[in-house]
């Protein structure tokens, strides 16, 4: 005769409910089903760098397997990580400011996440999608990481995450495991295990153990799968395209003077779908930085020569955007090989307010270069450091609108606007719009890339 035990006394529907189907009911003490030990052997094998997944349908007893591994190993004295974005779903607090250590260090382990679009730098931890909680835990494990060395065997770890992309869209999941497999696979005293009931995460993530358990719990073991990746095509595109993400990108707008547009689609549920863009434009014809990969060619001779050589050799990389589900994929990067390999002009250019912490342009075989400082530039952050403001400041209305009050900054940033073709158009504009804008401008430090042939 089946028995049901209980380590408290029953309430009378819990009698009657067991008596329907013939149980008997006997007094000790209730434990969850033990684990699989030859599961949890295989686990702690696990080698740094490596990635493990459990895998089996809700109930099979993943989470027990999770919390019977993590209390041995921290009865081992092992550091242990449990990933959960549960916290994040309630935070109001900003991306940027989740994530520790210093601030270029922040945004470059918030790129490698997939989190480098400048807008969700700023946003609320709460407004960000589920996809995105999940890249954001990402991120502060790896800044955790980074900036605890203690724990463990010499300093390692093991990152565990359950209910891993549970709620996530199959896009969306595919990016986020390019992101954790990557990180992973760079950090050789990391040991990561995921815990998941959809079955295409294991090769999504390419894990080195698989742990699956059927309905009842018992375990089958897979090693050594080969990650799961999406052909991605690229080809010429339209301004259309670029339409279609350029509410991801941090400029507004389109670009004034694209020539051509590159574009990546990904074969998704039988369909085509559009994961990135890339624009390219006439360079403009002022840049003191070009001298750097180019000494003298594009600045001597006469005005109308020289715009008529820049026209005809050079292209500026003006635009670069991914759909967010595909980022940490590699899309910009291959993007940016595509519009290389495919040049209609000797020569190619980008700039990049992101390229020191998200350096795909250098990885495409681009050539950094830092752009010095234009005098106009130096001289009005000479002004605002006599008058005792930081150019950051101003990016914040209150305080640009404070500063433009000022007769002396009003003048410098009438100097300012008036010394530069791209900086006369703001001459019409409130003062505080101007005093931003400027703020915005001195503040970045954008990195210059160079191509040539």
């Amino acid at each position: 005769m089946s028995q049901v035990v209980c380590d408290a006394p029953v309430s009378d529907r819990v009698r009657d409910v067991l008596a329907t189907f013939g149980l008997t009911v006997e007094r000790g003490s209730e434990r969850a089903s033990a684990p699989d030990h030859g599961a949890i052997d295989a686990l702690r094998g696990l080698g740094g760098g490596q990635v493990a997944i459990i895998s089996g349908a809700s109930g099979c007893g993943k989470s027990v397997l999770v919390r019977t591994l993590a209390d041995e190993l921290a009865q081992r004295g092992e550091r242990v990580d449990i990933v959960s974005i549960g916290a994040l779903t309630r935070s109001r607090r900003r991306v940027i400011d989740l994530v520790g250590g210093d601030l270029h260090g922040a945004m470059s382990r918030l790129a490698r996440a997939g989190l480098g679009e400048a807008r969700l730098l700023a946003r609320r931890a709460c407004d960000l999608s589920e996809g995105e909680r999940w890249r954001l835990a990402l991120a502060r494990a790896m800044g955790e990481f980074e900036g605890e060395r203690g724990g463990g065997r010499g300093g390692e770890r093991w990152v565990i995450a359950d209910e891993f992309c549970s709620v996530l869209d199959r896009e969306t999941a595919r990016g986020v495991c390019a992101s954790v497999r990557r990180w992973a696979r760079s950090s050789p005293r990391v040991r990561l295990i995921c815990a998941s009931a959809h079955e295409d995460l294991p090769s999504l993530l390419g894990a080195d153990l698989c742990v699956r358990l059927d309905p009842v719990g018992r375990v089958r073991l897979e090693r050594g799968l080969d990650a799961q990746s999406a052909e991605i095509r690229f080809g010429a595109g339209t301004m259309e395209d670029y339409d279609a993400l350029s509410g991801l990108h941090y400029r507004a707008g389109r670009p004034a003077t694209w020539t051509r547009v590159v574009r990546a689609t990904a074969e998704v549920d039988a369909g085509e779908r559009l994961v990135g863009v890339l624009v390219e434009s006439r360079p403009t014809l002022n840049a003191a930085w070009r001298d750097l990969p180019w000494p003298g060619r594009y600045t001597r001779g006469d005005k109308r020569e020289r715009a008529l050589r820049i026209n005809r050799e050079l292209r500026c990389i003006s635009r670069v955007v991914v759909d967010g589900r595909w980022r940490s994929m590699g899309v910009a990067r291959r993007l940016v090989e595509e519009a290389l390999r495919t040049a209609q002009t000797p020569a190619t250019e980008a700039i990049a307010a992101m390229g020191a912490v998200c350096p795909f342009f250098e990885r495409a075989g681009m050539r950094a270069y830092r752009a010095a400082v234009l005098a106009p530039d130096a001289r009005l952050g000479d002004a605002l450091a006599h008058a005792g403001v930081d150019a950051r400041e101003l990016i914040v209305g209150e305080r640009a609108d404070e500063a433009a009050c000022d007769p002396f900054l009003r003048r410098e940033l009438e100097r300012w606007a008036r010394a530069s073709r791209s900086t006369r158009g703001l001459l019409g504009r409130e003062w505080g719009q101007v005093a931003r804008a400027a703020g915005a401008r001195l503040s970045s430090r954008a990195v210059c890339y160079a191509r040539v042939g």
